[in-house]
């Protein structure tokens, strides 16, 4: 007999945190560089500003949540325009229930409903060439950039001077508002200013994974990296930098330099940006694996080309990517 699926978005039926948390963990055992769920994680991760649960949809077999994806309304610069992008990630199915379309039909649910509300431009992140990539390019996703995870191995911290370095203050929403437009001078897909998001993404978090944001200030240019302890499965526990503004390379070597310990540092960067590989291979780090950023455009925003074809590198989101 043929399971009898039923789909619903989360206004109608919400999976409770427990549930979530243990599908994530079961859906995602064998995928290298994502976070280890906990409870802790996912009740943040849901509270993310802009998270959708009228676009957000489940799979459940009688009383049991067998799949789900995560939807989040974004409004991100790109090309020097203002975008409605919507964030797809956490697209999951149990493996007992694979091969019977549960996350196509999840995926088709909410494409269909963006398209009668938005938004304008579906982005995700997947490994290149693995089922997820099959499933969204046959339902029209093209590929945008590819990233590089690249990684330094822990090495003694000593004494570096760090060079004009100092942690500021997470909640500053001057200091956001600061941050964001140096991110908008080098990337394409930044995150619109937003107060509420810039706490949730580095004040709101889990005990288990604060950030520490770093700058680095020339007055008239801000460098920037925020810093988060986590533990990554195939990884494990390292020290994962985002939101990378770095224009010395001796400078932000310094910073890794007092960074490092015991834990290896991991940070993700599209394959383009030339300027953050030399930073990187001159901060000790080695290219890893890759992971291949996706779009699908809902409005026709393509014909006139793809986002991102100014030519500067993409915004790495990790909390899309890896979930932090």
């Amino acid at each position: 007999m043929t399971p009898e699926y039923r789909f619903a978005f989360y206004s109608e039926r919400c999976p409770s945190v427990p549930e979530l948390t243990a599908l994530t963990e079961i859906a995602f055992a064998e995928y290298q560089g994502v976070i280890i769920p906990t409870d802790a994680h996912t009740d943040w991760y849901v509270r993310r500003p802009g998270f959708d649960d009228d676009l957000s949809g489940a799979a459940w077999l009688g009383d049991d949540l067998v799949a789900g994806l995560f939807l989040t309304r974004s409004r991100m610069l790109v090309s020097e325009e203002v975008w409605d992008y919507g964030l797809l990630d956490t697209v999951m199915t149990h493996p007992d229930h694979r091969g019977q379309g549960l996350a196509r039909a999840l995926l088709e649910q909410c494409i269909t409903a963006c398209q009668d509300r938005g938004p304008a431009v579906l982005q995700l992140y997947t490994t290149p060439g693995s089922a997820g990539y099959r499933i969204y390019s046959r339902l029209g996703f093209r590929p945008l950039v590819e990233l590089d995870y690249w990684i330094r191995p822990p090495a003694p911290a000593g004494q570096p001077v760090l060079r004009g370095w100092s942690p500021a203050d997470g909640g500053d929403d001057a200091i956001g508002g600061r941050i964001v437009d140096s991110l908008a001078r080098v990337y394409e897909g930044v995150p619109e200013a937003n107060p509420e998001l810039w706490r949730w993404r580095r004040v709101s978090r889990p005990p288990a994974m604060p950030a520490t944001v770093w700058v680095r200030d020339e007055g008239s240019s801000l460098e920037t990296v925020t810093t988060s302890p986590l533990h990554l499965r195939g990884i494990g526990p390292c020290l994962l930098l985002s939101d990378l503004v770095v224009t010395d390379v001796e400078a932000f070597s310094s910073l890794c330099a007092h960074l490092g310990g015991e834990l290896q540092i991991l940070a993700v960067a599209d394959r383009r940006d030339k300027q953050m590989a030399t930073s990187l291979l001159a901060a000790g780090f080695r290219r890893g694996q890759s992971e291949v950023a996706m779009f699908l455009d809902l409005q026709g925003h393509s014909s006139a080309g793809l986002p991102g074809d100014a030519g500067l590198p993409w915004l790495p989101l990790t909390e899309s990517i890896i979930g932090a």
